[in-house]
């Protein structure tokens, strides 16, 4: 964007941080009162001034326009991490000599498995496989 620029860093490989920096703040402008040659005091859109008093004015532009990016960047779609979590519970699976066959979504008791867990109520206290409420998928394991 010229003298200013929009950043994404990836903090950690967990949480996405959104930086705006600009070189020259003259580039944002704002609605500000502007004093004219004649000596009239008029409020319009004008540059943004360089001194410490304008701190204020620039963290809001450049909070707005953080979150712009943002937005923009919640409106991409991005279905791959989405097809790798169906894929892997999809799989089968080995843990020591037992192995155990994927779930098919596609299947009434692996949907209403899914369905179950999927409930609140199982935040509280968990689930164990003796609970004659979940469906017949569970007690197979």
């Amino acid at each position: 964007m010229g003298p200013a620029s929009t950043k994404l860093y990836d903090k950690f490989a967990c949480i996405a941080r959104v930086e705006c920096t600009a070189n020259d703040v003259s580039f944002f402008k704002h609605h500000r009162y502007v004093e004219q040659r004649n000596g009239e005091h008029v409020f319009k859109l004008a540059p943004l001034r360089k001194n410490i008093y304008s701190l204020r004015d620039l963290r809001q532009v450049m909070h707005a326009a953080n979150d712009r990016y943002l937005a923009f960047m919640a409106c991409l779609d991005n279905p791959d991490a989405g097809q790798k979590a169906v894929a892997k519970i999809a799989a089968p699976a080995k843990a020591k000599v037992h192995s155990f066959r994927g779930f098919n979504l596609f299947l009434d008791p692996d949907y209403q498995l899914f369905l179950t867990l999927g409930r609140g109520e199982w935040a509280i206290c968990g689930f164990r496989a003796a609970d004659r409420v979940l469906p017949a998928r569970l007690h197979e394991y």
